[in-house]
């Protein structure tokens, strides 16, 4: 049996692209998403508070702000936020910051309905210490509320006026006891040092788990000598098993690659191991492996229907979101937008 028809008999990815360059959580989880828009105004204007303890500076929603001192470990700068209404944040996944910068984009979510309005993000508390600096944000209240898409994100550029070295970025909205804790995972840790790369993809590292754990990967099959596969990590970058979410463009040798497939087992989460338990969502846009029920499942602007979840896995700045016990279709959220992958299956490449 050669390697494609390895593949082929056991769902394996049979050939996979680099890494790409993990998104804000909200109330709304499980209600319809509209497309995610990125707002781009409002950064032209500066907004720097009164110098505290040692000449700090706060921040800003202006690139070229001029900062002179940075805060100290342990200084709390204006820790709490401007008053108004929860909001939570991510990184920018195309500008994520790196150890020796000084600042860094937010992506900005108001918590509460709105009708998929963010509206105008206020000056954030931050508090600088030893390990972390945890950055809290409040968006304009809007006593109306609304419907309850989730709402979009407004990028605000946070300038901490010193390098962030080895830091975590936390969201203080999500801590224990916080307003939107029940909505947040990992404690709102939104960026490490050793999660960023250039390209802006969390960079996936093995990390200690539990045997059988999604993460275990030191106890996964051999199946990566293979192919590269692309790498899918949960939200703190662990890379997951290649057994239980493994991506791969369509075979070249046989004009496929403009597809893609992910693999997963059933459920969500569980391992594959041969058809039986194997489901695959397939982007084929254009076509190329002539199966139209695939072509037209696929949404390129999609929104996420009511009972869908984050399954906690990411890959670089997109989410996997799915609804639990229906396996017809994942969709993957990003900064782009909504993207639904139908399931079904793809014909052998010979």
């Amino acid at each position: 049996m050669d390697v494609d028809d390895l593949l082929s008999s056991t769902g394996l990815p049979e050939v996979v692209v680099d890494p790409e360059a993990a998104l804000a959580r909200t109330t709304q989880r499980g209600r319809s998403r509209r497309r995610l828009a990125v707002v781009t105004g409002g950064l032209s204007g500066l907004v720097i508070m009164g110098l505290v303890a040692a000449g700090l500076s706060l921040a800003t929603r202006d690139d070229s702000a001029d900062v002179s001192a940075g805060p100290s470990v342990g200084t709390e700068v204006a820790p709490e936020p401007e008053p108004g209404d929860t909001a939570t944040w991510t990184i920018d996944p195309s500008a994520p910051p790196s150890a020796a910068d000084s600042t860094f984009i937010a992506q900005v979510t108001r918590l509460g309905c709105n009708g998929g309005v963010t509206g105008r993000v206020l000056r954030p508390g931050v508090v600088v210490g030893e390990s972390e600096v945890v950055v809290t944000f409040n968006v304009e209240a809007d006593p109306d509320g609304g419907t309850c898409p989730i709402n979009d994100r407004v990028p605000y550029r946070v300038d901490l006026g010193a390098p962030l070295g080895d830091r975590a970025l936390v969201d203080g909205s999500c801590g224990p006891g916080a307003p939107a804790a029940n909505f947040c995972e990992t404690d709102g840790v939104r960026w490490r040092p050793e999660l960023s790369t250039k390209d802006g993809a969390a960079a996936p590292r093995e990390c200690e788990a539990t045997n059988g754990a999604v993460t275990d990967v030191a106890h996964e099959p051999d199946w990566r000598q293979f192919a590269d596969y692309e790498w899918w990590t949960d939200a703190d970058g662990c890379l997951l098993r290649i057994d239980v979410l493994a991506e791969r463009p369509g075979p070249e040798h046989c004009g496929w690659e403009a597809a893609q497939t992910i693999i997963a087992g059933q459920p969500l989460g569980a391992r594959y191991t041969a058809p039986e338990d194997t489901t695959h969502f397939v982007r084929d846009p254009d076509g190329v492996y002539g199966r139209p029920e695939l072509t037209a499942g696929f949404e390129p602007d999609a929104t996420v229907p009511e009972g869908a979840i984050d399954s906690g896995y990411r890959k670089g700045g997109a989410e996997l979101w799915h609804i639990p016990g229906d396996q017809a279709a994942i969709w993957l959220v990003s900064p782009n937008g909504v993207e639904r992958w139908p399931a079904g299956e793809t014909p052998n490449c010979s």
